[in-house]
């Protein structure tokens, strides 16, 4: 529920209620269980209109961080949205995840189109993932 306080990122990140498990999401936690060289990673994505299930299907995770492609390409080369709420939010989801799961790496690629600069975003990643105990103000 959205108040004066909270803004529209903030609203569309937050959890939805539990809802029953989908058949997709029954699959991927029994494959989760089956062994690592016979499982399948499933990608995540940050896109507007669309939430993957955050399934851990290996001992790796794969997040694409995907643009609208609003940004015209001639403008690429610097930050040009503000996607520190986004990156705060899966830089906290998967902290927990890995040690929950334990998991050995991920891959976190970003496009142009997302924020501006796609090198600069997956540091501004690696930034908010290496800090993210601190900016919660947990741990």
């Amino acid at each position: 529920m959205r108040d004066s306080t909270t803004s529209p990122v903030e609203e569309q990140l937050e959890p939805e209620p539990e809802e029953p498990q989908s058949e997709l999401e029954r699959l991927l936690e029994e494959r989760e269980e089956q062994e690592v060289e016979e499982a399948t990673c499933l990608a995540w994505s940050q896109l507007a209109e669309i939430q993957t299930p955050t399934v851990v299907t290996t001992d790796f995770i794969y997040l694409r961080f995907t643009g609208d492609r609003s940004i015209p390409e001639e403008e690429f080369g610097r930050i040009q949205k503000d996607r520190d709420k986004e990156m705060q939010y899966w830089a906290g989801i998967i902290n927990k995840l890995s040690k929950e799961k334990k998991l050995k790496s991920g891959f976190v690629p970003a496009n142009n189109h997302y924020a501006g600069f796609g090198p600069a975003t997956a540091n501004m990643f690696g930034w908010f993932y290496l800090h993210c105990h601190q900016l919660s103000g947990k741990r």
